[in-house]
């Protein structure tokens, strides 16, 4: 099944070869921000150099650009924040399902943990 992965930037950093793994696979790849943050705190400076900095390490780590695929860290923004980060090129794209995948093997998520959340979500129809 195809899939959209949204890196930040400290991610790809960090994990330069699953990066690149993703991104060799035809995955399509968005941002996420260099580091996470909250975004309706930041200033719009702030806010330009989350995205296009991850933007930047993300490319120089996989070849793979993630324009124009924005996803908010923790789904958290408000007006002014969506605004710089359109103006900056980016769409946010939301989610439908928490797979709760983030919580990791430690917090007891599975694999079928996840598929089993996806499979119980209501259909949505574009």
């Amino acid at each position: 099944m195809p899939a959209t992965f949204f890196l930040t930037g400290a991610f790809a950093e960090a994990h330069p070869t699953q990066s690149v793994t993703v991104a060799q696979r035809d995955e399509r790849l968005g941002d996420r921000s260099v580091g996470h943050p909250s975004f309706p705190a930041l200033t719009d400076d702030e806010i330009r150099t989350q995205v296009l900095g991850a933007a930047a390490t993300i490319r120089a780590t996989t070849d793979a650009d993630p324009a124009p695929l924005f996803r908010f860290p923790y789904g958290d923004f408000d007006a002014r924040s969506l605004a710089v980060v359109n103006q900056v090129g980016y769409l946010a794209v939301g989610w439908t399902v928490d797979t709760l995948g983030w919580r990791g093997t430690s917090a007891g998520i599975t694999t079928e943990t996840i598929v089993n959340r996806v499979l119980a979500a209501p259909a949505r129809s574009c």
